[in-house]
């Protein structure tokens, strides 16, 4: 694949990348790189995506686990609710949407290399462990560590250590909770119901 002359290339195949890939006039030489081998995992979000944006960009409805109306906000001991009186957006299966998204983009002739992640951007060059690659054009979206971001002399901002997992419990399904930081607690910690029994908490420093 050496000097294989690419229109746009696009550095991170999740969500932003994807989505950058989506919209591009269909007739260009495109593709995506991802050091990922499996497109939507590692699974790193709560998967909340807002209603508006969610139909803007026409995204699967089947990837849809649950809607979200009310959000609580908790600080010390004070609690305020919101409520959107309607769905203000929904909670989803992140890896679904990717996927299908990746399914779209391949028809329309889009090459998407995971297992292929960049190493170095030198100006319009592109190297990777299985080739060097040309660009007219260079979309990054790989993240807070980006090296595109590097390649243009950009400081990388600074970064917060994040956790998140699954529990089992009785939750609100239609209520999200954000407790938010401090003296004694200081860290974000959120609480996205799947459903009545399931909830993504995870928290933030």
């Amino acid at each position: 694949m050496k000097g294989q002359e690419l229109d746009v290339a696009v550095v991170g195949a999740s969500m932003a990348g994807l989505m950058a890939a989506t919209h591009l006039p269909k007739n260009l030489n495109i593709a995506i790189f991802d050091p990922r081998k499996t497109i939507g995992y590692p699974f790193r979000c709560s998967g909340f995506i807002n209603k508006k944006s969610f139909d803007e960009f026409n995204l699967p409805k089947r990837a849809i686990q649950n809607g979200i109306r009310f959000l609580r906000v908790v600080h010390c001991n004070q609690h305020i609710l919101f409520d959107t009186e309607g769905i203000a957006g929904y909670v989803t299966e992140r890896p679904m949407i990717e996927e299908e998204l990746v399914a779209g983009i391949e028809k329309n002739g889009v090459d998407v290399r995971l297992g292929e992640g960049v190493k170095e951007i030198d100006g319009n060059s592109i190297s990777t462990r299985k080739g060097i690659y040309s660009a007219k054009y260079i979309i990054g979206a790989d993240g807070a560590g980006s090296i595109v971001r590097n390649s243009l002399g950009i400081k990388n901002p600074s970064t917060t250590l994040a956790v998140q997992y699954e529990f089992e419990g009785e939750f609100e399904p239609g209520e999200a909770i954000i407790h938010v930081a401090e003296e004694s607690m200081p860290y974000h910690l959120w609480v996205i119901p799947i459903n009545e029994h399931v909830a993504r908490i995870g928290k933030r420093r």
